[in-house]
């Protein structure tokens, strides 16, 4: 048998992006992923390790042995209860795990396999779910999770093929565009979405104590839309931004309704912005479209 021939067909099966095989992969990798992120949403705000000790039952302590603790099976093998004590587990494990497994097959199938632009992003939709997590918990957004995503973003921006290349807003605005390397232009394209985030966030935040004399927007909110800037880039951020505040709004109204509030009470607004990065991400395309429509 060809060796090289075998060497194909393998690489085939197990990166490229179209292989049934190579899908499934990323699926179960997305899936194991998806539990470390549940691990570091519960212990990261609690200040306890990410290593050990290992996941046990929050009701009578026992250790959960590593047959039951396979992502979306061991829960399903369990009926979403304790193997020792019988009390119930949240089903939210579970879902976490199996959207992290679904984006990892998206972006494995949209981004061409296993690739640094895969991983790339990957890390970012797994930083958005961990924030999302946390901010829904606890209404906070950690700068221990902030600041290492941005030095990532930043500092691996330019070698991301599928990164905007900021000459497009030099052309667009009939600016100078000098005979620079690309990545230059990439990097200025993440700092200004970082630079933007600051901008409309910091400009939220100064607005509502300067009108109505309280926090419209917290410092983690302001941090999280820099650190979503210098990943999207300048375009993609803008319609993350927006669609963060649109979200918001559809969400929160019915809610003030319902529970008779009346808007002055505190949000976690960092889950809007991480589902609004998400979509920012996958519909660009559309949105552009959709915006060139009415244009």
């Amino acid at each position: 048998m060809n060796f090289n021939l075998f060497l194909n067909n393998l690489y085939f099966i197990l990166f490229t992006h179209d292989s049934p095989v190579s899908l499934f992969f990323a699926f179960i990798f997305g899936a194991l992923i998806g539990s470390f992120l549940n691990v570091c949403a519960y212990r990261v705000p609690a200040g306890r390790s990410i290593v050990s000790p290992s996941s046990s039952c929050f009701s009578c302590g026992e250790i959960i042995k590593w047959y039951f603790n396979i992502p979306i099976l061991g829960y399903i093998f369990l009926k979403g209860k304790c193997h020792d004590c019988g009390s119930s587990f949240s089903c939210r494990y579970a879902v976490v795990e199996f959207i992290t497994a679904c984006l990892s097959c998206l972006l494995f199938y949209n981004l061409g396999g296993f690739s640094l632009s895969y991983f790339y992003y990957f890390f970012f939709f797994c930083f958005l779910i961990v924030v999302f997590l946390i901010d829904l918990d606890r209404w906070l957004i950690l700068d221990s999770i902030i600041y290492p995503a941005c030095i990532f973003g930043f500092l691996l921006s330019p070698f991301i093929s599928q990164r905007i290349d900021c000459k497009d807003l030099f052309y667009l605005f009939s600016l100078p565009v000098q005979n620079f390397p690309n990545w230059t232009y990439i990097l200025i394209d993440s700092l200004l979405g970082g630079f933007l985030g600051f901008i409309i966030f910091y400009g939220v935040a100064f607005y509502g104590l300067l009108v109505f004399k309280q926090d419209a927007m917290g410092g983690g909110d302001i941090k999280f839309a820099i650190s979503i800037g210098l990943f999207l880039g300048i375009e993609k951020s803008i319609y993350a931004f927006v669609l963060s505040f649109f979200i918001g709004v559809i969400c929160l109204i019915p809610f003030m309704i319902i529970n008779k509030k009346s808007g002055k009470e505190p949000i976690p607004f960092g889950t809007f912005m991480a589902i609004a990065s998400m979509l920012s991400f996958l519909f660009s395309g559309f949105i552009r479209k959709f915006i060139f429509v009415f244009y």
